[in-house]
């Protein structure tokens, strides 16, 4: 419980510390390079090793100018995170989608009472209707890809 205290503070100040530096960091400027050690020096003081892993990126325009792995990719194995690793992202993509459907309701695009087959001509609805907000609040009643039968 400690460890996952401390390493959940980890993250938030890791968190805070990528999104201030990231908003001065604007090419391969002298500037963007001292920021982006600085983002190094500070992820390898503060990342165990051994701790789960995790891989930064920094890019601009599509243009990758920083990755990095840090920690480790399989703590029982004793393999340190790379940069070319695959991985599961989990729920982290949650949050960004559900930002990214409100900005479309705000910009009157969508709306959260939409239907999904208005979006998904052939989904099979089974003659109940799911909205948006449904899907946004995980009330839509359709199965998780690790609960269906392959």
């Amino acid at each position: 419980m400690i460890f996952r205290n401390h390493l959940s503070a980890f993250f938030v100040n890791l968190i805070l510390v990528y999104t201030l530096c990231v908003q001065f960091v604007y090419g391969q400027s002298k500037q963007d390079r001292v920021v982006i050690k600085q983002i190094d020096n500070y992820t390898s003081a503060n990342y165990n090793k051994y701790a789960p892993g995790c891989d930064v990126l920094i890019a601009k325009n599509g243009q990758i100018f920083f990755e990095k792995g840090y920690g480790s990719a399989d703590i029982e194995l004793n393999v340190p995170m790379k940069t070319d690793m695959v991985f599961r992202i989990g729920s982290i993509t949650k949050q960004f989608t559900a930002v990214a459907i409100l900005q479309l309701v705000e910009k009157g695009k969508m709306s959260l009472s939409d239907s999904v087959q208005k979006f998904i001509k052939n989904y099979h609805f089974k003659g109940y209707t799911i909205t948006i907000e449904n899907l946004l609040t995980h009330t839509s009643g359709i199965k998780g890809y690790e609960e269906i039968d392959a």
